[in-house]
């Protein structure tokens, strides 16, 4: 189906075109040119499109914002006043706006992005800025998905990282060992199966084991619910390079 859509902005990584974007917004430049799936709706003005296990995006994955009665669209811990024609959108902190128009404000764990709707295709020369710095953000997102689930960075400084792991019903990471870092892991809620070397042990929420360095290792959810997991890494390297998978359940060396 052609969306005539204009892409407006990416919200979760704010970097437009980047291969590990799961989630963007579009402005529609009229709701006719979506097709009936949407209704005939005409306070409807924003589609979210998320992409499938695939790749691909469908209707399935769409969620609809419509305007109220200011033409503002708002989703998440928003507050306004005397603002019109506005996109405010908040994964995180609360986001305030007074007396302003025509401006699109995103603010997600990992940043801000304040624009006017007009510019909101320059948003790629703010990419280009992110490339040329080197800054982690560009390839490194507070959130990463993996096939197993998800990981968020919560906190880091020398020699320690912490970690909030979701790892989705069945799922296992891959058997794997870590040169210069050990790891903590205490389960939040859910039930796993701990591989340590050659201990094999359920942990469930409110327990914890400690991984040493250079052990062979792996995390599965035996349950049907999501495993949520805090780990804390210490070590002289941090890095996700820092890996030897031994064995793996989807494909991955």
């Amino acid at each position: 189906m052609r969306y005539g859509l204009r892409a407006l902005l990416c919200v979760g990584s704010l970097l437009l075109g980047v291969p590990s974007v799961t989630h963007a917004t579009f402005h529609i430049t009229s709701i006719s040119e979506i097709g009936a799936g949407f209704g005939n709706d005409p306070a409807i003005q924003f589609v979210e499109l998320r992409l499938d296990a695939a790749g691909q995006t469908n209707l399935m994955n769409t969620r609809v914002t419509a305007f109220d009665a200011s033409g503002n669209a708002t989703k998440g811990d928003v507050l306004h006043h005397g603002t019109r024609n506005s996109y405010l959108r908040s994964e995180g902190p609360l986001v305030a706006a007074v007396g302003i128009e025509d401006v699109v404000v995103v603010a997600t764990q990992d940043a801000v992005l304040v624009s006017h709707k007009s510019a909101s295709q320059d948003v790629k020369r703010i990419v280009e800025q992110l490339e040329k710095s080197g800054r982690e953000l560009h390839t490194t997102h507070r959130k990463v998905y993996r096939p197993w689930g998800a990981y968020e960075s919560i906190d880091n400084g020398d020699k320690f990282q912490v970690k909030h792991i979701t790892v989705n019903p069945g799922a296992k990471l891959s058997l794997q060992m870590h040169h210069k870092r050990a790891e903590h892991w205490i389960v939040v809620s859910g039930t796993a199966r701990v591989t340590c070397d050659d201990k094999v042990f359920p942990l469930g929420e409110n327990q914890s084991t400690y991984i040493p360095l250079g052990s062979k290792h792996r995390l599965e959810n035996t349950g049907t619910e999501p495993l949520h997991l805090i780990e804390v890494q210490s070590g002289s390297y941090l890095g996700e390079d820092d890996i030897v998978r031994f064995e793996d359940t989807y494909g991955r060396s």
